[in-house]
């Protein structure tokens, strides 16, 4: 941060490239636009971007006339602040979108089916960062019958489930630690709507996987994703 100048990288495919046209840009230039982007955060932690804490939120915009969503997350490194922002299309599933279709095999299906029938408990993704974790279970939703009430709660919403009830919750880093704040109040909430399907973004700290356990046993029939792997380091991943 106290050097001259600066870069933009993108990860594109899983690899970490910086294009010849970023290269070399005046640090100042590149704080100011972090600044001025940050004033449009929504759910952000922080008045004003401030480059010495972490600070998470989300920016929608349309481009070419879809909405698109850029999930904002900084880290206060050493060498000055870290920026990270992913994109997300923000739109309705495919016509036709089904688990063959997104590659999963026959056996596979069937065995994900005889769960979704049984109703109650819960059905956890586990796979790394791009691995189509949210993609399956926009899919699952989406296919889930009318006369079911279904709630999602994502940071942020990425798919446009028909029928579905969603809810984009941005949380700060620090919020767990003070009592749940926005991400608690509508956790509350939930057990009072009367719903049949929940669909619980992703689990990737104690708050939320305390909101696991909790909703895994009330009797509703539960989603989610978290970052794993394998399915057989998924309950490693869970426990810590």
């Amino acid at each position: 941060w106290n050097r001259p100048e600066s870069e933009i990288r993108f990860t594109i495919a899983g690899r970490y490239v910086e294009p010849e046209r970023f290269r070399r840009l005046p640090t100042r230039t590149l704080a100011d636009m972090l600044a001025v982007a940050w004033m449009d955060i929504q759910g952000g932690n922080g008045v004003v971007f401030d480059p010495q804490v972490e600070q998470q939120g989300r920016l929608c915009r349309h481009v070419d006339g879809r909405p698109v969503v850029l999930r904002w997350a900084s880290l206060a490194a050493d060498q000055g602040p870290s920026v990270c922002l992913r994109l997300l299309e923000r739109e309705p599933l495919a016509p036709g979108s089904s688990l063959e279709r997104l590659g999963y095999l026959p056996d596979q299906v069937a065995a994900i089916e005889r769960a979704m029938h049984s109703e109650g408990g819960a059905i956890v993704f586990a796979g790394t960062v791009g691995s189509g974790k949210s993609t399956t279970l926009a899919c699952l939703m989406a296919g889930i019958p009318a006369h079911r009430k279904i709630i999602t709660i994502d940071d942020p919403v990425e798919y446009l489930i028909p029928g579905a009830i969603q809810n984009t919750v941005a949380r700060d880093a620090g919020e767990q630690s003070r009592g749940g704040g926005a991400y608690g109040a509508k956790l509350r909430a939930l057990k009072r709507a009367a719903m049949n399907d929940v669909l619980l973004g992703e689990i990737r700290d104690p708050e939320s996987g305390r909101a696991f356990v909790d909703l895994a046993g009330s009797g509703v029939s539960l989603y989610t994703t978290t970052h794993a792997p394998s399915a057989w380091l998924a309950c490693a991943r869970l426990a810590s």
